[in-house]
């Protein structure tokens, strides 16, 4: 194991990570309706989420959907580099 491997398990976020969900096959809605359920499930969820946006496709349809679907500017925290 890396070094900073052993050094972000002792890193204490206070985050839930829950694990991947199951695959639901019989999901009906477009990719664009889905992230915009996922994001609004998000929203009602927390008060404040974090974005690990990297500038790719999947990180940017992610901060779109959140972006539109939260409460207040202040409810989404987006985190990035100069190379993002």
């Amino acid at each position: 194991m890396f070094p900073c491997f052993k050094f972000w398990n002792h890193i204490n976020f206070n985050y839930d990570y829950a694990p991947m969900p199951t695959l639901d096959l019989s999901i009906n809605e477009s990719v664009d309706e889905y992230f915009e359920i996922i994001a609004k499930e998000y929203v009602n969820k927390y008060s404040e989420i974090y974005l690990l946006w990297s500038g790719g496709i999947d990180s940017t349809a992610s901060l779109v959907s959140l972006m539109k679907a939260r409460k207040s500017k202040n409810q989404l925290i987006v985190l990035y580099t100069s190379s993002s």
